[in-house]
C-alpha cells in the first residue's frame, strides 16, 4: 500500500464460526503489526457476512472478507465485483479429508468409481481440492463419481457431473455416510471426526497410497482453503 492517509477497513467473515481465529492474521488484528496508515475493525466472532444473501458483495459494496476461495472464484466469473488478495490465510493438506465406509469393499482410489460420495458443496475447496487429486493424481475417472449434495449450487457446473441433491430429512456428510446413504464423503475436519466414531466405519486409507499425505506434509504442500477478499474500487484507490 502506497498511502499516508489512515484509512479504516471492516473485515468481515463468511464460514466455520467463531471467526478470525487463523494464527497468521493475528498479528494484524491485535495491532502488533505496523500496517502503514490503515486501521482494520472485525465484526463480532460469531457475525456472519450473510454472503449469499446480502447484495452488497455482488455490487462490491464492502471493504474486505474472509472467504472459501470455492465460493468466490465461481463468483468472480459471473460477474462479481470482487477480487482475490494474495493473503491466504487458512491453508492445509487436502489429501486426508476423504472417508469411506469400510464395509464397501472400496481399498484404493480406482474403487470409488461408480460409488457415491456425500459432500455439504461440490464447489467447495475441499472437495475440489479432493476431485482433482483423485482425478489427476490418483488416476480415478470423477465422471463416474455421483456427488450427494445438501443444496442446489449457486453456479451452473461447465461440465457433465453427476451431481444430486438429496431428498428428505436434512443430514451433514458423515451422517448420510454413517446411515449407508453414500459410500463415502469428503469435507472439512470441523465436519466430524468419523474415522473416530462408531468402532470406525469408516477408513481413510483410500486416499493415502504410498504414503502421499504424510510425503505432501512433510513437504509443506498446504492447499489454499480461504482467502481475503476485497472489491476492485476499494483496492485500486488504495493502490493495491
Amino acid at each position: 500500500m502506497t498511502t499516508d492517509t489512515n484509512v479504516r477497513l471492516q473485515f468481515e467473515a463468511q464460514g466455520a464460526m467463531p471467526n478470525f481465529r487463523y494464527d497468521i492474521i493475528q498479528p494484524l488484528l491485535q495491532g502488533r503489526v505496523d500496517s502503514k496508515g490503515l486501521t482494520i475493525t472485525t465484526t463480532g466472532p460469531t457475525a456472519s457476512a450473510g454472503y449469499w444473501e446480502n447484495p452488497k458483495y455482488r455490487s462490491g459494496d464492502f471493504e474486505l472478507l474472509d472467504n472459501n476461495w470455492g465460493d468466490v472464484i465461481p463468483a468472480i466469473d459471473n460477474g462479481w465485483d470482487i477480487a482475490c488478495l494474495p493473503l491466504f490465510i487458512k491453508r492445509k493438506p487436502a489429501l486426508n479429508f476423504l472417508w469411506v465406509r469400510a464395509d464397501r469393499g472400496i481399498d484404493k482410489p480406482k474403487d470409488l468409481e461408480g460409488r457415491t460420495i456425500a459432500v455439504a458443496s461440490y464447489a467447495s475447496a475441499i472437495a475440489t481440492f479432493t476431485r482433482g487429486y483423485l482425478q489427476h493424481e490418483l488416476g480415478v475417472d470423477i465422471s463416474q463419481i455421483r456427488w450427494l449434495v445438501n443444496a442446489e449450487g449457486r453456479f451452473p457446473v461447465h461440465k457433465p457431473v453427476q451431481v444430486e441433491v438429496a431428498t428428505g430429512a436434512r443430514k451433514t456428510a458423515v451422517q448420510r455416510v454413517l446411515d449407508g446413504d453414500a459410500d463415502g464423503l469428503t469435507g472439512d475436519i470441523t465436519d466430524a471426526q468419523p474415522y473416530d466414531v462408531r468402532g470406525r466405519v469408516l477408513a481413510t486409507e483410500c486416499l493415502d497410497p504410498p504414503g502421499n499425505f504424510r510425503k505432501q506434509v512433510a513437504g509443506g504442500q498446504l492447499e489454499i482453503m480461504v482467502v481475503n477478499v476485497g472489491h476492485d474500487r476499494s483496492l485500486n484507490s488504495l493502490n493495491w
